[in-house]
Protein backbone atom coordinates (compact mmCIF):
# COMPACT_ATOMS: atom_id res chain seq x y z
CA UNK A 1 0.00 0.00 0.00
CA UNK A 2 2.63 2.31 0.62
CA UNK A 3 4.82 1.92 -2.75
CA UNK A 4 1.02 2.38 -4.00
CA UNK A 5 0.17 5.84 -2.34
CA UNK A 6 3.59 7.23 -2.88
CA UNK A 7 3.86 6.56 -6.54
CA UNK A 8 0.83 7.95 -7.42
CA UNK A 9 1.44 10.50 -10.24
CA UNK A 10 0.64 14.51 -9.15
CA UNK A 11 -1.62 16.28 -11.68
CA UNK A 12 -2.39 19.64 -11.25
CA UNK A 13 -2.99 22.89 -12.88
CA UNK A 14 1.13 23.80 -13.65
CA UNK A 15 1.56 19.88 -14.62
CA UNK A 16 5.04 20.27 -13.43
CA UNK A 17 5.49 17.16 -10.70
CA UNK A 18 3.13 15.11 -13.46
CA UNK A 19 4.24 11.50 -12.60
CA UNK A 20 6.39 11.67 -9.72
CA UNK A 21 5.83 10.56 -6.40
CA UNK A 22 4.06 11.69 -3.73
CA UNK A 23 6.02 12.91 -1.06
CA UNK A 24 4.53 12.75 2.45
CA UNK A 25 4.26 16.43 2.47
CA UNK A 26 1.62 16.32 -0.83
CA UNK A 27 -0.15 13.68 0.96
CA UNK A 28 -0.78 15.82 4.24
CA UNK A 29 -1.52 19.13 1.80
CA UNK A 30 -3.67 17.09 -0.16
CA UNK A 31 -5.84 16.19 2.77
CA UNK A 32 -5.91 19.25 4.39
CA UNK A 33 -7.59 20.89 0.65
CA UNK A 34 -10.21 17.92 1.21
CA UNK A 35 -10.96 18.49 4.52
CA UNK A 36 -11.67 22.33 3.99
CA UNK A 37 -14.01 21.66 0.74
CA UNK A 38 -15.96 19.21 2.43
CA UNK A 39 -16.06 21.85 5.52
CA UNK A 40 -17.14 24.51 2.93
CA UNK A 41 -19.53 22.23 1.10
CA UNK A 42 -21.52 21.25 4.77
CA UNK A 43 -20.98 25.09 5.46
CA UNK A 44 -22.87 25.84 2.49
CA UNK A 45 -25.79 23.42 2.85
CA UNK A 46 -26.32 25.02 6.33
CA UNK A 47 -24.46 21.81 8.24
CA UNK A 48 -22.81 22.05 11.13
CA UNK A 49 -19.74 19.84 10.81
CA UNK A 50 -16.58 19.52 13.16
CA UNK A 51 -14.15 17.40 11.03
CA UNK A 52 -11.57 17.46 13.60
CA UNK A 53 -7.98 17.46 12.48
CA UNK A 54 -8.41 15.42 9.22
CA UNK A 55 -4.80 13.59 8.30
CA UNK A 56 -4.03 10.90 6.58
CA UNK A 57 -3.73 8.43 8.79
CA UNK A 58 -7.59 8.80 9.37
CA UNK A 59 -8.49 7.22 6.13
CA UNK A 60 -6.08 4.74 6.62
CA UNK A 61 -7.73 4.03 9.96
CA UNK A 62 -11.12 4.11 9.13
CA UNK A 63 -10.56 1.31 6.04
CA UNK A 64 -8.62 -0.89 8.28
CA UNK A 65 -11.85 -0.55 10.69
CA UNK A 66 -14.44 -0.53 7.73
CA UNK A 67 -12.93 -4.22 6.73
CA UNK A 68 -13.40 -5.65 10.27
CA UNK A 69 -16.56 -4.25 10.54
CA UNK A 70 -17.61 -6.03 7.39
CA UNK A 71 -16.61 -9.10 8.48
CA UNK A 72 -12.76 -8.92 7.19
CA UNK A 73 -9.86 -11.20 8.45
CA UNK A 74 -6.92 -9.12 10.48
CA UNK A 75 -5.03 -11.60 8.83
CA UNK A 76 -6.24 -9.51 5.24
CA UNK A 77 -6.09 -6.07 7.22
CA UNK A 78 -2.24 -6.16 8.17
CA UNK A 79 -1.45 -7.49 4.85
CA UNK A 80 -2.93 -5.10 3.27
CA UNK A 81 -2.17 -2.13 6.13
CA UNK A 82 1.98 -3.19 5.90
CA UNK A 83 2.29 -4.07 9.40
CA UNK A 84 4.70 -6.72 10.55
CA UNK A 85 3.12 -7.38 13.79
CA UNK A 86 -0.80 -8.86 13.96
CA UNK A 87 -0.58 -6.72 17.52
CA UNK A 88 -0.25 -3.43 15.89
CA UNK A 89 -3.25 -4.40 13.54
CA UNK A 90 -4.79 -6.45 17.03
CA UNK A 91 -5.50 -2.31 17.93
CA UNK A 92 -7.99 -1.97 15.13
CA UNK A 93 -10.04 -4.42 16.43
CA UNK A 94 -10.76 -2.08 20.13
CA UNK A 95 -12.58 0.06 18.32
CA UNK A 96 -15.03 -2.34 16.89
CA UNK A 97 -15.78 -3.97 20.26
CA UNK A 98 -16.78 -0.45 21.56
CA UNK A 99 -18.99 0.10 17.84
CA UNK A 100 -20.54 -3.38 18.87
CA UNK A 101 -21.14 -3.47 22.27
CA UNK A 102 -22.80 0.40 22.29
CA UNK A 103 -24.97 -1.11 19.01
CA UNK A 104 -25.78 -3.88 21.68
CA UNK A 105 -26.20 -1.82 24.69
CA UNK A 106 -28.49 0.94 22.45
CA UNK A 107 -30.74 -1.80 21.63
CA UNK A 108 -31.29 -3.01 24.38
CA UNK A 109 -31.98 -0.35 25.71
CA UNK A 110 -35.17 0.22 23.49
CA UNK A 111 -36.73 -2.65 24.32
CA UNK A 112 -40.60 -1.87 24.76
CA UNK A 113 -42.04 -1.99 28.94
CA UNK A 114 -42.28 -5.80 30.09
CA UNK A 115 -40.11 -7.34 27.25
CA UNK A 116 -36.97 -8.73 28.39
CA UNK A 117 -33.97 -7.01 29.00
CA UNK A 118 -30.99 -7.82 26.94
CA UNK A 119 -27.55 -8.09 29.11
CA UNK A 120 -25.24 -5.69 29.08
CA UNK A 121 -22.11 -6.33 27.22
CA UNK A 122 -18.53 -5.86 28.72
CA UNK A 123 -14.54 -5.50 26.85
CA UNK A 124 -14.37 -8.85 28.77
CA UNK A 125 -17.21 -10.88 27.21
CA UNK A 126 -16.35 -8.92 23.49
CA UNK A 127 -12.49 -10.50 24.39
CA UNK A 128 -13.51 -14.28 25.52
CA UNK A 129 -13.71 -16.44 22.80
CA UNK A 130 -16.65 -18.55 22.15
CA UNK A 131 -17.49 -22.53 23.19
Amino acid sequence: MKSYLFRQPLTGPSGARAGRAWTRRMIERRTAAWARQAAELAKSRGLAVDLGQVVPHRFRHTFATEILEAGGDLRQVQELLGHEDITTTALYTHVTAKRLRSAVNLLSSKKPAGAAQASIITNDEIAKPSA
